[in-house]
């Protein structure tokens, strides 16, 4: 494409642009008429011709690819997809109408220098050519503003006329006054925890500061950034932050906030949640610090039933957490219910080993979700996937000491559960319960289908392969005979040391049975013990290839 500009005056069209026929409307950034598409407008998928007929029009007249009917200039899409045009079209750079006074590029009139005003009967000529089958983009930012006219010339070499020097300056110095303000609205504000008076003593409760400082940037239009600076530590009680926001934001957490050193609540709580927030980043080198150990011990004195989750995201869409540090929770460290569109990176997270109930990453109800990167130290499951959840991908992580991978516990008193196509890769396990496992109750329905385990690695894990379709970690369960069918699990490159002889464990339902277990070039031995690792297999059907070490003998086989 070879574009031109040349500067022309012309008479102000007769119809006013505020006539309520031609009001702009923004969608996605392209200007549109209400009135119609543009003629030409591609009819199953197929490219046409925009082409120019006869003689050049007056620009109070439209030209011949304007619909019938319309005597006025006609706004069309600053980009013409899919069309292949010819000619010269008239780019209106019409910042402000001085009879409607309001801006036609929104946003970025009233940012620029009043002078510019009387520019509303001022147009910019575009001479162009497009080669066959090219498509004709306007360049930004006139493309932004485009109100296009009159004057077509036929297919040729068009009439060029220099641009006086003084108004090609001018253009270009508005060019990039235009692109300057569009970047400067792209960086987005950033909105310190301390502009909104918190103390960052680690002392006093910083809650309030922190809610502010939320609702301020949740609000701002232009991508802002939440920033909890290094070098402090903020106290908070707890807080809940809420949305929707009117743009993408980001969390920068570089300080350290920590939860209140007592029992501070006796309902089920979470000390920070995000909710119904899409586009979210939280991000940084801070740490959330649960103090968590006063909680255990009033657990385990049986005082405290209900305890809070560290950080929680609910309702959350395109969510991205990467880089920061959990702590020492009460219960869980990070949940996500209902999210979808999740990627958790580089996120380490630290408790005992003999911490209760202490997860990892919990999720429930969500769907493609990421965990990638991740070190997990903790004395439950360093990854627990719930019922209502599909699409997880968790790989080039540890995991240990704590529980393993898990999926469920599913089908609790009797429910429907429904998790389905979970894959974990390329992940290691050290000195846990459990290396990958899937674990339901009798009683339960639903389905739990389409897993891959690969590439792992075992060091010391008590059962490294595990489908338990009998879980009661309290005893004394009652025998019954509905339960969560799984199927569809394949173990792939899978090698390592057990610290129990029994290094493969699937136990499955006899009224409903395991189907569709694959396992192939399997490597388990027994650490610390002279007896063989050895492999326990229940009411479940399979096929195994490769080398599979210890011997597994599947129904049907």
């Amino acid at each position: 494409m070879r574009l031109h500009l040349q500067h022309r005056r012309i008479p102000r069209p007769r119809t006013a642009l505020r006539s309520e026929e031609t009001l702009l409307h923004t969608r996605s950034h392209h200007l549109v008429a209400q009135e119609a598409p543009p003629v030409g407008a591609s009819r199953l998928g197929q490219r046409e011709e925009v082409p120019c007929r006869g003689p050049k029009h007056a620009h109070n007249r439209p030209p011949p690819w304007v619909p019938s009917g319309v005597d006025r200039p006609y706004l069309v899409p600053a980009a013409l997809p899919n069309h292949t045009v010819h000619g010269t079209v008239h780019v209106g750079i019409t910042l402000q109408d001085s009879v409607n006074p309001k801006p036609l590029i929104v946003g970025i009139a009233e940012e620029l220098p009043r002078q510019l005003a009387r520019l509303w009967e001022t147009w910019w000529s575009v001479h162009f050519r497009v080669d066959s089958g090219g498509v004709l983009r306007l360049p930004d930012p006139i493309a932004s503003g485009a109100v296009m006219s009159a004057d077509c010339t036929p297919l040729g070499n068009p009439k060029r006329k220099r641009i006086p020097a003084q108004r090609s300056f001018f253009l270009v110095v508005l060019l990039l006054v235009l692109a300057a303000v569009q970047s400067a609205a792209q960086q987005g504000k950033r909105y310190s925890v301390m502009d909104f008076y918190a103390a960052g003593d680690g002392s006093t409760d910083d809650a309030k500061a922190f809610a502010a400082t939320w609702n301020a940037t949740c609000g701002d239009s232009y991508s802002p950034t939440m920033v909890i600076p290094g070098g402090k530590t903020f106290l908070l009680s707890q807080i809940r932050l809420n949305g929707p926001c009117k743009s993408p934001v980001t969390v920068e957490l570089d300080g350290k906030i920590v939860a209140p050193n007592f029992i501070w609540t006796t309902a089920a709580a979470n000390l920070l949640t995000f909710y119904r927030i899409n586009n979210l980043t939280v991000n940084g080198s801070g740490q959330i610090d649960g103090n968590g150990d006063i909680w255990w011990t009033c657990y385990n004195q049986k005082k405290c039933h209900v305890r809070p989750i560290l950080l929680a995201f609910a309702s959350c869409n395109n969510l991205d957490v990467k880089n920061i540090h959990l702590k020492d929770s009460p219960d869980k460290h990070m949940t996500l219910f209902r999210c979808s569109q999740v990627q958790v990176n580089n996120v380490s997270v630290r408790a005992p080993g003999d911490s209760p109930n202490t997860d990892g990453i919990n999720m429930a109800f969500s769907d493609h979700v990421s965990i990638s990167n991740c070190s997990i130290q903790t004395g439950d499951d360093c990854v627990s996937i719930l019922s209502g959840t599909s699409d997880v991908v968790v790989t080039n992580s540890m995991c240990g000491p704590g529980h393993g991978i898990s999926v469920g516990s599913l089908g609790a008193d009797g429910a429907t559960a429904l998790v389905e196509r979970i894959t974990v890769s390329n992940c290691s396990f050290s000195k846990t319960m459990t290396g990958v496992r899937i674990k339901s109750w009798q009683g339960g329905n639903g389905k739990a289908n389409g897993f891959l385990f690969e590439n792992l690695n075992m060091t010391d894990v008590q059962f490294p392969i595990d489908i338990d379709q009998f879980y009661c970690p309290q005893g004394n369960c009652p025998q019954q005979d509905s339960a969560v069918a799984i199927s569809d699990a394949k173990f792939i490159n899978i090698q390592g040391t057990s610290s129990n002889p029994e290094a493969i464990q699937i136990l499955c339902s006899k009224s409903v049975q395991c189907h569709g277990i694959y396992l192939y070039n399997v490597n388990l031995t027994c650490s610390g013990h002279t007896a063989q690792a050895r492999a326990t297999i229940l009411n479940a059907y399979g096929t195994i290839g490769g080398q599979v070490k210890p011997q597994v003998q599947f129904l049907g086989a």
